[in-house]
């Protein structure tokens, strides 16, 4: 008798229940613990250069081809979410809710897979433990709000590892050539997920036997070495050439070697959590027998080789916290590994509130300093009280002028521009300081952390303008609004 129709997927289902509430329920969280709204206006790095370049192609040809995709958009970087972005905007339009839509499911992949990853390391209270420090990480769930690379290359990253953890190592490939294509620096879990076969395999004298995943794991070299040949016949560079610039202009010091550890161990209550981990290896290091959960298969490695690719990449390259993001899962879960194993020697009863505490009291930590402010804007959620100011001032200037010329800094110079940015209705009239020439300003529009703040205020008095108000919301520092008698 033949099988009725669904039972197949039905069975995938039942088979796969647990992964796809994993999924579920991360998606949720994500939809649910947001700054804000999808329709979140695009902000700094995303509304100057990954939606706008999204929106060109989309309006366009939906030709990524370096060369004849502008730079200042493109910026040298591979161009898969370029072109997932544009055929979204293509489709749906452009405005912040499409943009910041396609980021949820990746936000969602990278809980469920870390939550995977530490079940499938140390069992389920290892997974959710890991899953609920990345979950409670401010800059983990900031980043979940913005049309930028750094989490989708965090979301297949720990595909990637948990495929590897599984002998998929296909499938990790396929996410690896994934990685490269959104991001050069996508390159390092392929390459540490081959370090780890490797150095396991040839610990095991199996080197002979193992090539074959150790070749799969590099395939996204190849991918990568394509695209810098298809940007070399194109655009006539191999790497784009602002990128070695910023390659050749950080010295490397001592104090950079330090640059990822901050925001990955410390910030947000993550030193908590860092010392239960830390304490936990001290611990296991005294005893006779090293877990076997902890021992350094090629999973473990792996995590290890990707900590260390960061901590020395970036000691060189041009740093923001967020380009170590796709380090965190894996970490996380080493960490809680090392936790769990030493309170399997406690007595039964004590066993999971002493698993739990660190968690719990880090995670909470992490909660209540979602909205707490920076070293920069976007490292939280309150990047959005900075959103609302500017949005605030826009709509107080639009009162007192018909068309004013607006000086200002960037990226408020593009918020004016470029209403599909989610910030204002219709364009407004804006220039740089660098870029007024012989213009007379209507209204001056500072805000207080620029380099040029100071610069303004001097424009401002010579056109005989005067601080009118500073306009804050919440947390974000106030602009300050200079201005002359309304002309309506």
């Amino acid at each position: 008798m033949s099988p009725q129709p669904g039972s197949a997927v039905r069975a995938y289902f039942s088979r796969n229940r647990e992964t796809w509430v994993a999924v579920g329920l991360a998606l949720l969280w994500a939809m649910v613990v947001r700054p804000g709204p999808l329709s979140l206006p695009y902000f700094w790095d995303e509304a100057d250069v990954y939606a706008p370049g999204a929106r060109w192609l989309a309006l366009h040809d939906l030709n990524p081809t370096p060369g004849h995709f502008p730079d200042d958009w493109s910026r040298g970087h591979p161009p898969l979410l370029y072109v997932v972005a544009s055929l979204a905007f293509r489709l749906f339009g452009s405005g912040p809710t499409i943009g910041h839509a396609l980021i949820v499911p990746f936000t969602a992949l990278a809980l469920a897979a870390t939550y995977l990853l530490g079940k499938e390391r140390g069992g389920r209270m290892v997974g959710v433990c890991a899953a609920a420090m990345l979950a409670t990480s401010p800059l983990f769930m900031s980043m979940g709000a913005f049309l930028l690379p750094e989490m989708p290359l965090t979301a297949l990253t720990v595909l990637a590892l948990l495929l590897a953890s599984r002998g998929q190592y296909v499938g990790a490939a396929v996410a690896g050539i994934a990685l490269v294509w959104i991001k050069e620096t996508g390159v390092g879990p392929p390459i540490a997920i081959a370090g780890g076969l490797f150095v396991e395999a040839w610990r095991q004298a199996q080197l002979r036997e193992r090539w074959r995943p150790i070749a799969i794991s590099l395939t996204p070299m190849l991918a990568l070495a394509v695209f810098f040949v298809w940007q070399r016949l194109t655009a006539g560079y191999f790497v784009f050439p602002h990128h070695q610039n910023l390659f050749a202009e950080r010295p490397f010091a001592i104090a950079n070697v330090l640059t990822v550890f901050p925001s990955l161990f410390l910030w947000h209550g993550r030193w908590l959590f860092s010392a239960a981990g830390v304490v936990a290896i001290a611990v296991l290091a005294r005893r006779p027998v090293w877990p076997a959960s902890l021992k350094p298969d090629a999973t473990l490695l792996a995590i290890a080789f990707l900590l260390l690719g960061n901590v020395v990449f970036f000691a060189k390259m041009f740093w923001l916290e967020r380009y170590a993001l796709p380090v965190h899962p894996g970490v996380l879960v080493f960490l809680m590994l090392a936790i769990a194993e030493v309170t399997r020697l406690l007595p039964t009863r004590f066993v999971r509130p002493a698993a739990l505490a660190p968690v719990v009291l880090a995670g909470a930590l992490g909660v209540m300093s979602l909205h707490t402010p920076g070293e920069a804007a976007e490292h939280t959620f309150a990047f959005a009280d900075v959103v609302a100011s500017h949005r605030e001032a826009y709509a107080r200037i639009r009162t007192l002028h018909s068309d004013p010329l607006i000086v200002t800094t960037w990226p408020l110079t593009t918020e004016l521009r470029e209403p599909w940015l989610g910030f204002v209705n219709a364009s407004m009239r804006s220039e740089h300081p660098d870029d007024l020439e012989d213009q007379t300003p209507d209204v001056v529009l500072i805000d207080p952390g620029s380099d040029r703040a100071n610069e303004l205020r001097t424009l401002a008095q010579a056109h005989h303008l005067t601080l009118r108000e500073r306009i804050a919301v919440g947390s974000a520092p106030a602009l300050e609004l200079w201005t002359r008698a309304a002309s309506h």
